[in-house]
């Protein structure tokens, strides 16, 4: 193989030497117009020695192709100089014009022999290229997309605390294999073929997503302690702050809060830590410790409260009242047949009126409203030293002198307030 390109540069040579023998004029001017193509085929074959480095560079079939194109224009080149010899009649026994029929047979017959290689590694680089190579790439793409969807967090104040727990728990793994694949994919990114740039752009995506991430982790767990510190404290405040001026809702607003955060924290700080790690198990038996605190004060502040509560004197004085507290009643029984009232105590002096003007789409007039109602509270024994005062309504249309009582109010966002029956 190497002795045939040798020699095809020295046949060349003889080539371009003018023969003591003559042409005739038509044969000279078609060989001299040939010499230049004659070399430009030997110069293109001689750019086919280095196939084992072509191969060795693991082509893609675009770059196979290119050579083989550049193959195929030698090959018609060669067609063209030994057409043009024979139209022009030129005598193949002249030395010279036989030097020029040689190389470009020893071309063609190397032309052959590089095709059968190029189009062997034509197959292996379209093999190459294709995702059958990777048997794992359709699930490699999967579980790319689906660490784009589920790890790109903006800090871990809101969201699912458990997921983020277990998203930190997984996120050392989830990197390496990102990494590992980000690596072990370049070799195919490099083909160039469209399934390869799609995983290239999410992959890479993948792995910018989880190094944020990690950055995010590190800087959280930093600043966690201090954090959790402060809401305890805070929390204490709270509880403190609620004893003294016995409001228990303050233990389910201020206090649980400032627990609940402190939790949320302590959460993922412990899945960023080791297990067992000594601060989280510190910080875990405070918050406990807090906990049983707030329970303890709770029971307490409910003794204390319930103590000093008082049922608001009667202060409505209407023409209505008996028939009210009549229908009120009827309501109350209907819906808690169970209960015992032991009074409906009017503590209002006087309706609440809401008068306005409103439009109506539907039958596209304005149209009047004018409503009142009065809040009254049924005073129910709920056992044999404690009565509980719900809420009740009475709601009258001022345009039709309609009544309507209103009795759900077990529940929800209504205060209900318990009394000792020697306080009623």
């Amino acid at each position: 193989m190497v002795s045939l390109f040798r020699a095809i540069p020295l046949v060349l040579l003889l080539v371009c030497v003018c023969v003591a023998q003559k042409l005739p004029y038509p044969q000279r001017e078609a060989v001299r117009r040939q010499q230049g193509n004659v070399q430009k085929v030997v110069r293109s074959i001689n750019g086919f020695r280095n196939l084992d480095g072509f191969r060795a560079q693991n082509p893609t079939p675009q770059q196979v192709k290119v050579w083989l194109n550049s193959l195929e224009r030698t090959e018609s080149l060669c067609k063209s100089i030994v057409g043009h010899l024979d139209k022009n009649r030129c005598d193949k026994n002249h030395p010279t014009i036989a030097k020029m029929h040689n190389t470009v047979g020893a071309v063609e017959a190397r032309i052959k022999v590089v095709r059968k290689e190029l189009q062997s590694l034509a197959g292996s680089a379209a093999k190459a290229s294709s995702t059958d190579s990777h048997p794992t790439f359709a699930k490699d793409l999967a579980q790319t997309q689906m660490i784009i969807d589920t790890h790109r967090i903006r800090g871990f104040r809101g969201g699912d605390v458990d997921e983020f727990c277990d998203i930190v728990r997984n996120l050392p793994r989830v990197t390496e294999w990102a990494n590992e694949r980000w690596t072990h994919y370049q070799p195919f990114f490099k083909r160039g073929t469209s399934d390869g740039r799609t995983l290239k752009v999410k992959l890479k995506w993948a792995v910018k997503i989880v190094k944020e991430l990690g950055d995010e982790v590190a800087q959280f767990k930093r600043e966690a302690p201090q954090s959790i510190e402060r809401q305890l404290a805070e929390a204490q405040k709270w509880m403190a702050r609620a004893e003294e001026k016995k409001q228990p809702l303050m233990l389910k607003g201020g206090v649980r809060q400032s627990q609940v955060g402190a939790e949320r924290d302590l959460k993922l700080l412990a899945a960023m830590s080791p297990a067992n790690d000594e601060q989280v198990k510190t910080f875990q038996a405070r918050l406990d410790s807090q906990r049983e605190d707030v329970a303890k004060l709770r029971v307490t502040m409910k003794a204390d409260i319930l103590a000093s509560a008082r049922a608001p004197a009667a202060a409505y004085s209407g023409k209505d009242k008996e028939k009210i507290e009549s229908m009120i009643r009827a309501a109350w029984v209907k819906a808690w047949p169970k209960d015992e009232i032991l009074e409906i105590r009017f503590h209002r002096n006087d309706w609440k009126r809401n008068h306005k003007v409103i439009w109506n789409k539907a039958d596209k007039a304005w149209e009047e409203v004018d409503k009142s109602y009065l809040t009254v509270l049924v005073i129910v024994k709920t056992s044999d030293t404690i009565a509980t005062m719900f809420p009740a309504y009475m709601n009258r249309d001022n345009l039709s002198g309609s009544l309507n009582p209103g009795v759900q109010t077990k529940g929800g966002a209504h205060v209900v307030t318990e009394v000792l029956l020697k306080n009623l």
